[in-house]
């Protein structure tokens, strides 16, 4: 079975509205046989997301029944490619050891995320309150532990449960750090050379392969960066106006099947093996 698309040799897709339906957290049925096509044609499969291997371990057992190739996780800090870290980077001590006095001093709850294991700083007010008044708490088996491990344990990425109007006053007080939000309450805070995109470069330098010979979906604004990067970038139809606008594609929503037709769009799915996929 031969793909018409011959360029391309790797796929990356992120997971919360893309790979899975954001109701219930579960797989299309169409997305799962597309990608079981993909790896048979010998295309690579990666996930590209947020979340610590930690927590795809954890929590992910959609994600693993389909066996993929690699995971871009931490938004590009850590990255794996067969097995094999390919890239790993993480925030200096001396810029955690600035933030911290200052989320003390004013309440804020902040996730520190290590490869292997991810924890908080305590748990706020406003963090309780929303939780009690039945907001989703995305990070809510994170344990209490103290900050520091900071100088045993590398930190990849910061999950600070602030809104957006605190947003830059958090970079500024993290040096050499940028924030890209994807929860009304969480987002994520990462090295300010960090991104989804680099770590697609690592796993393309890993294999000797060109950006052109990549493509990526994504759906949120911590997707944009890779899905300008690639040599085919393709927006879900239940994505932002914003990644819509970085992406060369716009495909369907997430439970119209978009996955399926994005890759048959670009080529990499056949007339024949969409009759099979939707049947």
């Amino acid at each position: 079975m031969n793909n018409q698309n011959d360029t391309i040799k790797a796929v990356f897709f992120d997971i919360d509205g893309t790979l899975l339906d954001l109701k219930e957290h579960k797989l299309p049925e169409s997305t799962r046989r597309a990608l079981a096509i993909l790896k048979r044609k010998g295309i690579k499969v990666f996930i590209a997301t947020g979340r610590s291997p930690y927590l795809i371990k954890r929590s992910l057992e959609e994600l693993r029944k389909l066996s993929p190739d690699g995971f871009i996780t931490l938004n590009g800090q850590y990255c794996l490619a067969d097995g094999e870290v390919v890239r790993a980077h993480s925030f200096p001590v001396e810029s955690l050891e600035k933030l911290i006095p200052w989320l003390n001093d004013n309440d804020i709850t902040c996730s520190f995320v290590e490869a292997d294991y991810t924890y908080r700083n305590r748990r706020s007010r406003a963090l309780q309150e929303y939780v009690a008044d039945g907001g989703h708490d995305p990070l809510n088996e994170a344990p209490i532990d103290t900050t520091d491990r900071i100088y045993e344990h590398p930190v990849y990425q910061l999950n600070p449960n602030i809104p957006d109007s605190l947003e830059d006053e958090f970079v500024r007080r993290l040096p050499g750090s940028r924030a890209v939000r994807w929860n009304p309450l969480l987002v994520d805070v990462i090295p300010d050379n960090g991104g989804k995109d680099k770590g697609i470069a690592a796993v393309l330098d890993h294999y000797g392969w060109t950006v052109d010979q990549c493509a990526a979906f994504g759906d949120a604004e911590n997707d944009i960066d890779m899905l300008r990067f690639a040599g085919t970038g393709i927006a879900m139809g239940n994505g932002d106006d914003s990644v819509k606008a970085a992406a060369d594609y716009v495909t369907s929503d997430i439970e119209e099947d978009g996955i399926a037709k994005g890759l048959a769009h670009i080529g990499l799915l056949t007339e024949d093996e969409m009759e099979e996929i939707l049947k």
